[in-house]
């Protein structure tokens, strides 16, 4: 079972491929990695991303594969691409299509919820880091947009890591301990399951639990659902996050001029000197995509007629992409905006002066 959970998940190398657009798979081999690209191999099977994998039945994605490795086997024994070929063969044998498609299905919302939940935790420690950066520096506190008080920039920034923080604790507390059914696996072999659950445990280091009535995951994904409020609850952070910082560095006589934000995209030759906020511009773009995408998801799941599960694929792709797109959001606005956001101390003193004589 783990080289089964092997074969249909990603190392780290395969994450940074996939991040460039190229769809790259990694098969184990006697407990090494072969990449393979399939970007033309697969694509001739109508698979234009990742997810569609799901399409494929057991039978025709094991062949498929094996079809790629002969391909790009030259320098392997002979001996490992027939110990690959028999572990197949034995795959076949003792797991059923439905487990195998769940399988996957398991493996991608996870692998999906982990990738973003990577980029939370960078944006926490970045925001925290960047918190301690200006200890003596003070800040305007706002009621209603108008002057209200004084606080540190260090309670200023930790709001809004602590709102990051407070996502990641839905997604331990809601998304990787989610149902852990399937529709169509009623029948299937119990110990198949619990060996399943036990190889992500170990492979992911997540844990699951089961429903209460299996019944309920027939018409209604609700294990989706959640991993998508956990992206949602993240996305809302990111866009309330991007709008406050873009409206603190608008100026620097009509805006706020509070932080200033690393030199890109600068204005025209009528706007010298200007900086264009485009990467918090991005970020809420990104923000928005992912809580539009939840009525998608929703109508997906909900799409089934009593028992049917009717579009299984389009909730778990969208989900895949959804955290994707706001993963590499979150990594371009650390990299090109948080990390090089400072604080302009004069003005934020000339700020906090005229509250304090008020």
């Amino acid at each position: 079972m783990n080289n089964l959970i092997r074969r249909y998940s990603f190392d780290q190398a395969c994450f940074e491929n996939l991040l460039k657009l190229k769809k790259t798979i990694s098969i184990s081999l006697k407990g090494k990695y072969l990449p393979l690209v399939i970007d033309r191999t697969l694509s001739s099977f109508g698979m234009k991303d990742l997810p569609n994998v799901l399409f494929l039945t057991n039978e025709k994605f094991n062949k498929n594969i094996l079809d790629v490795v002969k391909k790009n086997a030259c320098f392997l024994k002979k001996s490992d691409l027939e110990l690959f070929e028999e572990e197949v063969q034995q795959v076949e044998k003792s797991v059923s299509i439905e487990e195998q498609v769940f399988i996957l299905q398991s493996v991608l919302k996870v692998q999906a919820i982990q990738r973003l939940d990577l980029s939370c935790q960078r944006i926490i420690k970045c925001l925290e880091n960047k918190s301690k950066e200006y200890p003596n520096v003070s800040v305007p506190l706002r009621k209603n947009l108008k002057d209200y008080g004084v606080m540190s920039w260090n309670k200023a920034i930790g709001c809004y890591a602590s709102s990051f923080y407070e996502a990641t604790q839905l997604r331990s507390a809601s998304c990787l301990c989610a149902t852990f059914n399937s529709p169509s696996l009623l029948e299937a072999n119990a110990y198949c399951m619990e060996e399943l659950k036990g190889s992500l445990r170990e492979t992911f280091n997540v844990s699951f639990r089961n429903s209460d009535n299996p019944l309920a995951s027939i018409g209604l994904r609700n294990d989706l659902l959640a991993a998508y409020n956990f992206a949602e609850m993240v996305a809302v952070a990111l866009r309330k996050l991007a709008k406050d910082f873009r409206l603190l560095c608008s100026g620097p006589r009509a805006g706020i001029n509070q932080v200033s934000l690393p030199a890109l995209a600068p204005g025209s030759s009528i706007m010298p000197g200007k900086v264009n906020p485009v990467i918090l511009e991005m970020a809420m773009s990104g923000a928005d995509q992912i809580n539009s995408g939840h009525l998608g998801l929703v109508m997906s799941i909900s799409a089934g007629w009593l028992e049917l599960d009717s579009q299984p694929v389009t909730a778990v792709r969208s989900l895949f992409l959804g955290c994707e797109l706001l993963a590499s959001t979150i990594d371009n606005l650390i990299e090109k905006c948080l990390s090089g956001m400072t604080p302009n101390q004069d003005q934020c003193e000339e700020l906090c002066q005229r509250i304090r004589s008020k």
